[in-house]
């Protein structure tokens, strides 16, 4: 199985250790229920783990970001001024930081933060394009919930904006390093 997807013993031990450093934070963002001195907290942790480099953190920054600032019963946004500004530069800084190294959830990633539209404008267009992007990437191997987005997005766009998403999509493939 390791050969199929050309994965050497050891890269899959720095994969297992990332999978398991991943479900620490996922555990320490998703323990915070309504409280808004466990969300800081947790999201100090997420910053810090990101700025040191974890591609983990960086990866799952804007989606437990989002939640832990923006999320229901979150009151942080207004605790604490330019800290909605503060997560939308963050997460920009590190999804650009996994794009640079052509990783396939950096395009997962920008296909969400243009559909939902909390860090760049709501783009369905780019949207679908990252996505596609995504898929043309991974192959039968892409994820769920981005086979979701491509159909969620796919019909809210003209035939002429898809085929516009498709252009785009092939450029950005074209573009990995």
């Amino acid at each position: 199985m390791l050969n199929e997807r050309n994965i050497t013993e050891e890269k899959s031990s720095l994969i297992t250790q990332e999978i398991e450093d991943l479900y620490a934070i996922l555990e320490l963002c998703s323990d915070t229920s309504d409280n808004d001195n466990m969300r800081t907290e947790a999201l100090q942790w997420l910053h810090t783990s990101a700025d040191l480099g974890h591609m983990g953190a960086r990866r799952i920054y804007h989606f437990y970001g989002r939640w832990l600032v923006l999320g229901n019963g979150s009151a942080l946004a207004f605790k604490y001024p330019g800290l909605v500004q503060e997560f939308q530069e963050r997460s920009k800084v590190y999804a650009d930081s996994i794009l640079a190294l052509g990783h396939v959830q950096a395009y997962v990633l920008l296909s969400e933060m243009y559909f939902a539209g909390d860090v760049y404008p709501r783009d369905f267009l780019k949207s679908y394009a990252y996505a596609l992007a995504a898929e043309e990437i991974e192959g039968d191997q892409i994820e769920n919930t981005t086979k979701m987005r491509l159909r969620r997005v796919e019909y809210r766009l003209s035939p002429t904006d898809r085929a516009e998403a498709r252009e785009l999509a092939s450029t950005l493939v074209s573009q990995i390093p």
